[in-house]
């Protein structure tokens, strides 16, 4: 892979920095008032700004050689390690009161406004344009209570920091959170106590897997933790969701203690205290290869192979990628993950906006079962456990096919601490079936055109849920958001005899999963031939009967957004509703309709299934419809909040007068997924291609369809490839460059 970056040489430096950073300030005291920084360790001190910056930049060029420098090639670059490390060392040097967690430590949403130039053309800022922030998430190891600091690494300054106001709290579930969960509960007499009971005598056999509170509003004791969890917890089995625990555990992990134990309804009502039937399921459901009995693998699928004997057709330079006429950069922090920077298309010859930012802003998941405590049973998949803390190194081959190159990610932990997940997000092309086809009967011609795609994907992994993420960039300048979610089920245990329930489905004796439900919100920058832009729902409807006298018409209604108040809006299939966005400045001339780019959802079409006056819905109003808009704002970028506090529902109430009509906006998307498991989806159930997402398509925006503009099938890779240079294109014409690990 191409280095861009300067990295130091050793990584544990940055902790011996930390002692010469964090040590004896008394050579830059001047004046009494300032005595109280010289003493060893600074224990309860804030550093003065000049002696830290000063202290750290001597540390790193005694140590490196060279002063502390800039990595990044452009200001969407993600932070690298030694970004990281460098923005974690300035907040210990500069406020050494606690053993701090660093929850999140990313880079700052640029704001477009200073880069709009650059943007529009396709090139880099100046560096000393855009200073390097980083946005960092600390919390005392007790208290719990967020901190938002944010670094300035250009001038190694901290800029603010701010403590959280109440209410809001720590959202990230980090792996330590989940390992001091998992230690607090095994080492819980009273839970050791019943294990012993249902037969687990050993700890060492039992698999505890914590997750968010979730919903305790009703619990005085829970709604207080400093950090509580529910920890759910199985025996040991090559398939340990056979071996459900009928009782969960909250913990607060602050003052590392055990608030209750709660069990869970085991037979086919509300009553958690008849226990009949409570025991260990019997039978295992294995479904890694290796566990599988002999023969079960089928051998008779012959090997299909995809190659690409020219190379790929796209271009890497950097964190920049070209394909056809889209440009784009891939970005990367803790929390959204992979996502995409300055999306434009070129017309022939003309670089076109379309797309400033694409991000997941926030995923969540609730369980269906309303019998307590299964109330409590959902999740912030992203705000919790973080997309970015949760991605996957991808093994070659195995989820990504032909010509694929892979982007690193760097990770951290709560420390301070860094490395590298290897082959963690893909980039390949595929092929995508038919782009057109015609049978022209008169002269009995032919023509067929393949489609291929670009796809950058990922797989974050949360729990029993390996989510893969793909972003997709089409022939026919279609861009695609898709997810597919795989893995075992969720199980819950059943008294011995008892039948499957309403609220979900029985998949072996005992064994029980609940019907749930995902809403995932697309953060969509949309900058369509400009930042003057405006949103508007329309649907697919009849003529009025005073001018459709034989009741064969069909026109679109077209609702513009004017304020952010009006957009709250929902999907309706029964219309085949869509949103435009468009830009009111820039006719198509033919149409003489605005150039525009429409959304239009796919997957699960379904309401929110949340009564409208649950309890359960006020912490996460973001999900009350389908699409929100807002003007743009740097720093509104989680759909449920930094610290889930409604986000986007919140900032449209504060506010709903603000002008969203020919200006800068961003629409948030939420599209759903619900789960009804069969027994086919056990042990592990197959991603659904088509399962939740959503397509962004030109309209009116070019002067005719570009898929005509594609060889025939047999002339691509998507074809034959059987004769020389077979792609259509003669040689590669955007070579991967050397040294990417490109595989072969």
């Amino acid at each position: 892979m191409v280095n861009w970056r300067v990295s130091w040489p050793n990584p544990a430096m940055c902790f011996i920095l930390a002692g010469l950073a964090v040590g004896d300030y008394s050579q830059f005291v001047s004046n009494k008032s300032h005595q109280k920084y010289a003493k060893e360790g600074i224990d309860d001190t804030i550093v003065p700004q000049d002696a830290l910056k000063e202290r750290l930049l001597t540390a790193s060029k005694v140590y490196t050689g060279f002063p502390y420098s800039k990595e990044y090639v452009s200001p969407w670059d993600p932070l690298s390690q030694t970004e990281m490390r460098m923005a974690a060392l300035i907040v210990r040097a500069y406020n050494s009161s606690s053993k701090w967690q660093f929850k999140c430590i990313g880079v700052v949403e640029v704001n477009k406004t200073l880069v709009l130039p650059y943007y529009l053309s396709g090139t880099n800022p100046p560096l000393s344009l855009v200073p390097r922030l980083v946005r960092i998430i600390v919390a005392d190891p007790v208290k719990r209570i967020p901190i938002r600091v944010l670094v300035n690494l250009s001038n190694m300054r901290v800029e603010t920091w701010n403590e959280a106001q109440p209410g809001q709290e720590v959202a990230v579930i980090s792996d330590e959170d989940v390992a001091l969960a998992s230690n607090i509960v095994l080492a819980d007499q009273t839970v050791l106590q019943r294990l012993s009971a249902l037969g687990y005598n050993d700890p060492t056999k039992i698999i505890a897997d914590p997750w968010e509170g979730g919903y305790v509003a009703d619990n005085p004791i829970y709604s207080q933790a400093a950090k509580l969890l529910q920890v759910f917890l199985y025996g040991v089995d090559s398939n340990y969701y056979t071996r459900p625990i009928g009782f969960v555990v909250y913990v607060d992990v602050g003052p590392k203690v055990v608030l209750g134990i709660e069990n869970y309804p085991i037979q086919d009502d509300f009553n958690t205290n008849n226990r009949t039937g409570d025991s260990i399921p019997q039978n295992g459901a294995p479904y890694f290869p290796e566990d599988l009995p002999p023969n079960t693998i089928v051998n008779n699928l012959k090997p299909l192979t995809i190659t690409q004997k020219d190379g790929p057709s796209y271009l890497i330079e950097g964190r920049k990628i070209t394909w056809q006429n889209f440009q784009f950069r891939v970005g990367f922090n803790d929390r959204e993950g992979p996502h995409f920077y300055t999306v434009t298309y070129n017309d022939n010859g003309e670089i076109r906006p379309l797309f400033y930012k694409l991000s997941i802003s926030e995923v969540f998941l609730q369980y269906g079962d309303p019998r307590p405590p299964y109330h409590t049973k959902s999740s912030f998949d992203q705000g919790n456990f973080e997309y970015g803390s949760s991605i996957v190194q991808l093994s070659d081959k195995q989820f990504c096919r032909g010509d694929a190159s892979y982007f690193q990610t760097d990770r951290h932990n709560e420390k301070g601490e860094t490395w590298v997940v290897p082959n963690s997000i893909c980039i390949c092309e595929d092929d995508a079936g038919i782009l057109w086809a015609h049978h022209d009967i008169p002269t009995d011609r032919t023509a067929a055109t393949r489609s291929q795609r670009l796809s950058i994907s990922y797989l974050a992994t949360v729990a029993n849920l390996d989510y893969w993420i793909s972003w997709r960039f089409y022939l026919d300048a279609t861009v695609e958001f898709a997810v597919k979610m795989t893995g075992p089920v969720h199980t819950s245990l059943m008294a011995v005899d008892v039948k499957a329930l309403p609220y979900g489905n029985l998949l072996q004796p005992q064994i029980y999963t609940i019907n749930y439900f995902h809403s995932f919100a697309v953060r969509i920058d949309a900058d369509i031939d400009g930042l003057e832009n405006v949103v508007s729902v329309e649907d697919i409807v009849s003529v009025e009967p005073s001018k459709n006298p034989y009741g064969n018409g069909i026109q679109l209604n077209a609702t513009i957004f004017k304020t952010a108040g009006e957009s709250p809006s929902d999907i309706n299939p029964g219309t085949g509703r869509f949103w435009r966005i468009s830009n009111p400045n820039k006719i198509q001339p033919l149409s003489g309709k605005p150039s525009s780019w429409k959304l239009i959802p796919q997957g699960s079409l379904n309401d929110n299934l949340l009564a409208v006056d649950s309890p359960l819905r006020d912490r996460v109003r973001w999900t009350d419809h389908n699409t929100w808009v807002l003007p743009y704002n740097p720093s509104q970028i989680f759909a449920g909040g930094l610290f889930l506090d409604c986000g986007i529902a919140k900032w449209t109430n504060e506010a709903p007068n603000a002008n969203i009509e020919n200006t800068d906006v961003v629409l948030w998307h939420i599209a759903r997924s619900f789960h009804i498991p069969d027994v086919e989806d056990w042990p592990v159930y197959s991603a659904d291609a088509g399962l939740t997402g959503f397509r962004l398509r030109p309209s009116n925006f070019l002067k005719s369809n570009p898929a005509n503009t594609v060889p025939p099938a047999s002339e691509t890779t998507a074809g034959d490839g059987g004769s020389e240079n077979a792609n259509g294109w003669g040689s590669n014409p955007n070579p991967v460059p050397a040294g990417w690990n490109a595989s072969s």
